[in-house]
């Protein structure tokens, strides 16, 4: 009976810490990532037409996408939501190109506020570079929609903004403890996610 304590902590000890960090990577997935990148920048801008605008964008660029993988998974042509799978990883990056391409070229001829012109630019720039590594390389989704986030809140909030860095590391600790990827394509996601939203506002809005 000792023994068979002794053994059941040994597990529960080894285990926590995939469960933290299964719980990471579903609150800090891409498209809720998305979500609160466009989000901020909408109360950013504080604007019935700025909130108006956003919404039109998640409808496209998320939910559309979200939705693809979805029926997708129903029907067996992917083995899970997390697409862990680098191949099935392509269709859904082409889907969601296009999803945030439309969405994009939608706010610029209508108008919408220049600010998230650009923060959906640098999301259409970074799907696209994605689904380029993505053809012949697994680099992680996850980094870099936290990391993108991150450079955001930090350009839009200053340095009240700077301990939300601290999510990229903790980010890429759970998809290295859940064997999604290695440390290179964390790393590598990190600094694609950053480096083109730190770009496109030093560039769109300098």
């Amino acid at each position: 009976m000792e023994l068979s304590r002794g053994i059941a902590g040994i597990d529960s000890a080894r285990t926590w810490d995939l469960r933290l960090a299964r719980l990471l990577s579903a609150i800090f997935s891409p498209p809720l990532m998305i979500v609160s990148g466009a989000a901020l920048t909408a109360a950013h801008l504080a604007t019935p037409e700025a909130w108006r605008w956003t919404g039109i964008y998640l409808l496209l660029a998320v939910c559309v996408p979200v939705t693809y993988v979805g029926v997708q998974l129903v029907r067996g042509r992917i083995s899970d939501f997390d697409l862990r799978v680098r191949e099935q990883r392509i269709k859904p990056y082409l889907v969601s190109l296009f999803c945030a391409g439309l969405a994009w070229l939608w706010l610029r001829l209508g108008m919408a506020p220049a600010l998230l012109i650009v923060v959906v630019g640098a999301g259409v720039a970074q799907v696209a570079l994605m689904l380029a590594i993505t053809l012949f390389w697994k680099i992680s989704a996850h980094t870099a929609s936290v990391a993108s986030l991150a450079a955001l809140a930090v350009m839009l909030m200053g340095a009240a903004a700077l301990p939300l860095l601290a999510l990229v590391p903790l980010l890429a600790w759970a998809r290295l403890r859940l064997q999604r990827h290695t440390l290179m394509q964390t790393v590598a996601g990190a600094l694609v996610g950053a480096g083109l939203m730190a770009l496109a506002l030093q560039l769109g809005l300098g």
